[in-house]
């Protein structure tokens, strides 16, 4: 979908710079400070987004997140954005969970937490069989006219 030229939530590059950013671009900050792209996202762009992602279904009020043992915050998965999103937001890597590859806030959760660790079960013995069929003896029945029918062969055996 096209982008509107004077759409709000993007700033030419060189207005994306934030006060507390250095004035120079050296080789590691570049990339964060939009080198290479005509338009970064603005301010408005930001909370606008991180708005949508935090009262969304990877945000922290979804009964998955109320329920779940630690938050996504504290989980060894949990891989931080960078920027100005660092401290509410970050990326799920854990293959098996519900949120992988998504950007989830830092105070969702979800059952696949690096510390929800397996316990040990002490294991529960079956109880008897109710019904033992191996005591029953297949018999040749009598065909519809009350004769036994010699084509008949015994159960199991081919």
């Amino acid at each position: 979908m096209p982008t509107d030229p004077d759409d709000d939530r993007l700033v030419p590059t060189y207005a994306g710079y934030e006060p507390e950013v250095e004035d120079f671009v050296d080789e590691p900050n570049a990339f964060e400070l939009g080198v290479g792209r005509v338009r970064v996202m603005s301010r408005l762009g930001r909370d606008e987004a991180a708005d949508r992602w935090h009262s969304g279904e990877t945000g922290p009020h979804t009964p998955l997140a109320e329920h779940a043992p630690a938050s996504c915050g504290t989980c060894g998965f949990f891989l931080p954005l960078a920027g100005s999103l660092r401290s509410m937001f970050g990326v799920c890597g854990n293959m098996f969970a519900p949120d992988d590859g998504r950007a989830v806030a830092i105070d969702h959760g979800c059952g696949a937490h690096s510390e929800a660790l397996v316990q040990a079960t002490t294991p529960i013995s079956a109880p008897p069989i109710a019904f033992d069929d191996n005591a029953v003896d297949l018999v040749k029945t009598p065909a519809g006219d009350g004769s036994v029918g010699d084509d008949a062969e015994p159960f199991g055996h081919g």
